[in-house]
């Protein structure tokens, strides 16, 4: 009896460090796991840090206008597809000295949506967030010409990475769906989509 007694106590004490060992060894893992993902976290911390110091940097340094060109001029690219010259979408001339203007032009607008964007400086990095942020304003609680100012200056604005995407299809000689980024008159799409035919598609 006793012999059979002692094997059962050191059996429950044998469980029980198995159990123990198990606790220890979750928890080990757990604490390590909880390392690596602070380091992570410490990472994606600091490297947003940078992108945040960049922005801050490029954004401090003024865009020169040395021959006093109008910040607004636009003009209409064009590019050849099929040995076809089509126009892509207006755009300004001067992308970072127009963006500059406006921001100067329109202060009170971009003043008023500035913490919607964490109080970043308008660049284009953040344009985008400035853009939507003043979509979402209610035009009654500012003043309407200064408000769709705004919205017709980012309408054209925008343009510029339409047309890079295009230009980065034509170049790698991809046209496939190219006809829904291109302008809706332009020769292509009008061929494509079977559009009517327009004055400024001829």
């Amino acid at each position: 009896m006793k012999s059979g007694g002692c094997f059962k106590i050191f059996a429950c004490l044998g469980c029980l460090g198995y159990k123990v060992a198990g606790i220890l060894n979750a928890f080990c893992n757990s604490v390590i796991i909880g390392s690596v993902i602070m380091k992570k976290l410490s990472i994606l911390l600091l490297i947003a840090g940078v992108i945040v110091a960049i922005t801050l940097g490029l954004s401090a340094q003024p865009v020169p206008n040395p021959t006093n060109a109008d910040p607004y001029n636009i003009i209409t690219p064009t590019i050849m597809i099929d040995g076809v010259e089509e126009k892509l979408y207006k755009e300004y001339e001067n992308q970072p000295l127009a963006l500059q203007q406006i921001t100067l032009d329109q202060a009170d607008v971009f003043s008023r949506v500035r913490y919607k964007c964490f109080f970043l400086p308008v660049n284009s990095w953040t344009w985008s967030y400035y853009y939507n942020a003043v979509r979402g304003l209610d035009s009654e609680d500012i003043d309407n010409d200064s408000y769709f100012e705004v919205l017709r200056f980012f309408d054209i604005y925008e343009n510029s990475d339409k047309n890079r995407q295009i230009e980065s299809k034509v170049k790698a000689g991809d046209i496939d769906g190219l006809e829904y980024l291109l302008p809706y008159d332009s020769q292509f799409a009008v061929k494509r989509l079977g559009l009517p035919v327009t004055d400024d598609a001829e």
